[in-house]
């Protein structure tokens, strides 16, 4: 329906010249929608919900060149957790519009990591020293794209009165992440 515009904060410890440790917490809301149109043809059953999404994620790092254009790789986990909300059929609200959370993060439960990804891009350092009287502090951007294949975590739903017989489990799907961010360094 909609492509997500999102929130992330990511943090990056420098392990050395080549390799890079990040940390990154995401949070998504996109719009989703079915359109199936009906026998006699005239007519659509509509189908909206929006997916409210967050993710930490860990990647190891490894940068190709030193200084201040840095192509990189990376590989890593997270815990991504999500719901359905605001859902309607036809226009007319549900009567539970929201889902349950789907995979969060307790304290002993669902503290395995659900998601891996892989990705790719270039951090540009565009301008060094650039708050006077600080030395060290730089700016620039990162351009990059992650490949993440998340499993969905739909077991608990496929009992007595679930989904039996129509999910089979795992469920996994995959997302694209085109990123492109300010950096600051130091």
């Amino acid at each position: 329906m909609s492509h997500a515009v999102s929130v992330m904060l990511k943090v990056s410890f420098y392990l050395g010249d080549k390799f890079t440790s990040e940390n990154t917490l995401f949070h998504s809301r996109s719009t989703l929608g079915l359109d199936v149109p009906l026998s006699e043809g005239m007519s659509v059953f509509q189908l909206r919900t929006k997916l409210d999404m967050w993710e930490y994620a860990g990647s190891l790092r490894y940068n190709f060149l030193r200084g201040g254009f840095q192509p990189y790789a990376k590989v890593g986990y997270g815990l991504t957790w999500y719901r359905l909300e605001d859902g309607s059929i036809n226009g007319q609200g549900m009567a539970n519009p929201n889902s349950y959370w789907v995979r969060r993060p307790g304290f002993i439960r669902n503290l395995w990591p659900n998601t891996l990804h892989l990705g790719a891009g270039v951090d540009v350092i565009l301008v060094k020293d650039f708050i006077p009287g600080l030395h060290g502090v730089d700016g620039g951007l990162r351009a990059g794209y992650i490949l993440s294949r998340h499993e969905l975590g739909v077991k608990d739903l496929t009992g007595d009165n679930g989904l039996q017989g129509i999910v089979v489990e795992p469920v996994h799907v995959y997302r694209n992440t085109f990123e492109l961010l300010g950096t600051l360094s130091f």
